[in-house]
């Protein structure tokens, strides 16, 4: 919704184009939705992760899934505490990428381990 609104929604301002209104408000939404997610990848690898791993099931999937949602993690945490402002763009656009990444590995990890279990 942040991609969305930042580089395609941007107002009209009397000193030319500003902040949508909405862009505050999607960040606030993507930083409590990354929270929920880190509890739920979390709590994944009580059950999921460790019995798939064991079973020797779609493993390089879901080591590419474990992977990718740590670098997202570590971008997120560097782009609010350890980027600068003339490193902040290519933080935001690495950590957009690997974001953009993410449900497309997700649907493959899901088909791989549907075509497997048949």
């Amino acid at each position: 919704m942040w991609l969305i609104v930042h580089f395609f929604l941007r107002v009209a301002g009397q000193f030319g184009e500003t902040v949508n209104p909405i862009e505050p408000w999607s960040m606030k939404l993507h930083g409590a939705a990354a929270m929920v997610m880190l509890f739920f990848v979390g709590s994944l690898l009580i059950n999921h992760i460790r019995r798939a791993h064991h079973a020797h099931r779609n493993r390089y999937s879901g080591w590419s899934m474990a992977a990718l949602l740590a670098l997202l993690t570590a971008s997120g945490y560097a782009l609010y505490y350890i980027a600068s402002e003339s490193s902040r763009p290519l933080w935001s656009a690495g950590h957009w990428i690997l974001g953009l990444l993410f449900p497309l590995l997700l649907v493959l990890h899901i088909f791989l381990g549907r075509r497997a279990a048949r």
